[in-house]
């Protein structure tokens, strides 16, 4: 007979040893239910690696580091353009709203679920953290969307950009914002469909090569020189704030193609650049693995906040 122990926060006490063998099967057969809808086919622990520090490069010293999880935790923004409104901004759900959302943040993997309609897409971009108005830091950004014709209940928008875990790519290496002057400031990104030659830059396929970002970040500043209310509220804290590039949309790439995107000021081309990877680039830098999971359609564990998207 056991006294106490606590199962997935919920303290059972003096509950017989073959009761508890039995909740705790009960509590894993559960998770692998849920594992098995939201994970890559191949099943649970079938995912790469998971970065464990974000890495800032500052041109004046030591590279510094902040802790993965803690920038996934950052609330999210979009910024976009509205001819009636000028700059507005988006929200992504990031789990803090009581409504049943996952994170959708990863810096390895884009998890694609099946039968989204539409399909989504993207938009190459630039991210930056912010916080009190100010621009901390850049690096290159992935802004993957779906356009559903339900919209969702917390926000009445009908884009997604949170389908679920592993939604939202992030980069695992930034700049400091005085890394180097914003008009020698160039953003590449690449895709590799075969995982046979990862460093040979023949074999990538150009999404984007060498933009010039100077616009975007001048198009942030113009918005957080007077943003609306509700950013306003959280600025005091640090927030991601994604800047798309407004020239179409990329599709997202298949199973187990690589994304490897470049924010730099190497004055050489840019494809050169996929020799090295992560801080090794002395750039900003994303890389991501995408893949196709299963739908959480019709399913019973799926989050009330989703069902709208497969309504």
């Amino acid at each position: 007979k056991i006294e106490s122990v606590e199962v997935v926060g919920v303290e059972v006490e003096s509950m017989p040893t073959f009761l508890l063998a039995a909740t705790v099967m009960q509590l894993l057969a559960s998770a692998h239910a849920l594992s098995s809808i939201i994970s890559p086919r191949g099943g649970p622990g079938s995912t790469t690696a998971s970065t464990q520090v974000v890495s800032i490069l500052t041109g004046r010293g030591p590279v510094q580091t902040l802790p993965a999880d803690y920038v996934r935790s950052m609330p999210h923004y979009v910024l976009g353009a509205d001819s009636t409104e000028g700059l507005t901004v988006s929200s992504i759900p990031v789990d803090q709203t009581g409504d049943g959302w996952v994170n959708p943040h990863s810096f390895d993997e884009l998890w694609i679920p099946e039968r989204l309609n539409p399909k989504p897409v993207a938009r190459l971009a630039i991210g930056a953290l912010v916080k009190n108005g100010q621009v901390r830091n850049l690096f290159p950004a992935f802004d993957s969307f779906t356009i559903s014709s339900a919209p969702m209940e917390s926000s009445g928008t009908t884009t997604w950009r949170n389908w679920g875990l592993c939604s939202t790519p992030l980069a695992s290496v930034w700049l400091d914002q005085g890394f180097t002057p914003l008009g020698q400031l160039k953003l590449s990104v690449y895709q590799q469909t075969s995982d046979w030659a990862v460093d040979h830059a023949s074999s990538w396929q150009v999404l984007g090569e060498e933009i010039r970002v100077q616009p975007l970040v001048e198009r942030l500043y113009e918005f957080l020189a007077d943003p609306p209310e509700a950013f306003l509220k959280a600025s005091s804290s640090f927030q991601l704030v994604t800047v798309p590039l407004e020239a179409g949309v990329v599709p997202l790439p298949g199973e187990g193609a690589i994304v490897r995107a470049y924010l730099s000021d190497y004055p050489g081309p840019h494809r050169k650049l996929l020799e090295v990877q992560g801080v090794g680039s002395d750039a900003g830098f994303l890389q991501f693995t995408a893949r196709q999971v299963a739908s959480g359609e019709g399913s019973e564990f799926l989050p009330g906040a989703y069902k709208a998207l497969y309504s």
